[in-house]
């Protein structure tokens, strides 16, 4: 019984979630022709990469956009690059005196942006059509007030691609919210009507996902959020260490804004109760998969026992008698879990011939998810340890 409602209760929010994105996806939305644009990019340390953003935003909108970019002390190369870069383009390049963090670079130079949607995107993000264009069809509804796209790694490599997977289920779960009012915006790139922007008070110094902390501030205002389902490219965390520093801020940073703006998420509760969900499943799952694994060796050791005075057939009908329900159960759970993990996987296959693509479902479900909710739980313990200092006008990060 403990095993069946848990599965009941994810099997029935995965509908009620897959049920609302359809809906939203099924919306007919069309753009004519890409009008006046601004964009915003804030750049630190990012000289691999900031070159093939700047390409790709000229590559999509040609010359007729506005293309603002800042360079906030960056020691690795990125100004001589950047400084390069504008002599190709002919943008405009902003030299930041001192290092002055994301959102305050970003506010601090809004006022150069000319036109009523400003694209904010970061230097590490390659542009594409679809994208673009989706997320500006969005924002011509009157209400709406910004959009965002999600991340697919451009990097490759096991920790990329988990992430990808992960960015998929985060997807699919924001996606949903487009119905009522997304609570979530990716940071990476943003679309966002200028008056929303200056009506919610621009980005929020002290928070530790400026982003979230935007979306969540709009929801205040009245204005709608939406995230659109076509994914930017993005260079995503490949080693560990680097992956762990950005989930601890992530994690804080949404309990931050969950405990800040309660008041929003709490007309509609279905992110988190989905995502706890989810997570705390795979967390028990997984440790009852170790508990399974440690109680083998009690298995070997039972049918040795009764291999030595009976024959093995015997020995192996009781041994499973003692312990294959269990064994069967939790085969169940596991088998039941990577389902539901699935649909998270697709997006990556795009032939017949990349189907075994779907076997990372199995690390995904057993390793990734359970690391990735505990590394969460360290992240909101890192946010109250570090709340007492975080006030209004202080650098979050």
């Amino acid at each position: 019984m403990l095993t069946i409602l848990p599965l009941l209760l994810i099997l029935s929010l995965f509908i009620v979630v897959a049920g609302l994105g359809f809906i939203d996806q099924r919306k007919k939305r069309s753009l004519t022709a890409l009008p006046p644009l601004s964009f915003m990019v804030p750049c630190y340390n990012d000289a691999d990469s900031v070159g093939q953003t700047i390409d790709s935003i000229y590559a999509v909108c040609g010359t007729s956009a506005q293309v603002i970019v800042i360079d906030d002390c960056s020691t690795d190369g990125s100004r001589e690059k950047l400084k390069a870069l504008a002599k190709q383009y002919g943008f405009k390049l902003i030299l930041n005196p001192a290092n002055m963090g994301k959102s305050k670079t970003l506010n601090t130079h809004f006022p150069l942006t000319e036109n009523r949607i400003v694209v904010f995107v970061d230097a590490d993000v390659i542009v594409n059509r679809q994208s673009l264009t989706d997320a500006l069809a969005r924002l011509q509804h009157p209400e709406m007030g910004a959009v965002s796209c999600p991340y697919r790694a451009a990097n490759t490599g096991f920790i990329p691609l988990m992430q990808t997977i992960e960015y998929n289920m985060l997807t699919f779960v924001q996606g949903a919210y487009n119905v009522f009012s997304a609570i979530a915006l990716w940071g990476g790139f943003i679309a966002v009507k200028r008056e929303a922007f200056l009506d919610a008070g621009k980005f929020s110094v002290n928070a530790i996902t400026e982003d979230m902390d935007l979306a969540f501030k709009l929801n205040q205002k009245g204005w709608q959020v939406n995230q659109s389902f076509c994914p930017i490219r993005t260079y995503v965390p490949d080693t560990i260490s680097k992956w762990f520093r950005q989930k601890i801020r992530w994690s804080s940073g949404g309990f931050q804004c969950f405990i800040n703006y309660y008041n929003v998420w709490l007309k509609n509760p279905l992110h988190l109760l989905f995502v706890f969900s989810f997570c705390l499943l795979f967390i028990f799952s997984t440790l009852n998969l170790f508990k399974n694994i440690f109680r083998f060796d009690d298995m070997i050791n039972y049918f040795i026992y009764l291999n030595r005075s009976e024959s093995i057939w015997l020995s192996l009908q009781l041994t499973s008698m003692l312990f294959g329900t269990s064994v069967l159960k939790d085969l169940i759970l596991r088998v039941s879990l990577s389902l539901f993990s699935l649909p998270f996987v697709l997006p990556l296959v795009s032939t017949i011939k990349q189907m075994p693509i779907c076997l990372l479902v199995i690390p995904f479900s057993i390793f990734y998810v359970p690391l990735f909710s505990m590394v969460s739980m360290v992240g909101v313990i890192n946010f109250l340890h570090r709340r007492r200092f975080l006030k209004a006008s202080a650098r979050a990060w």
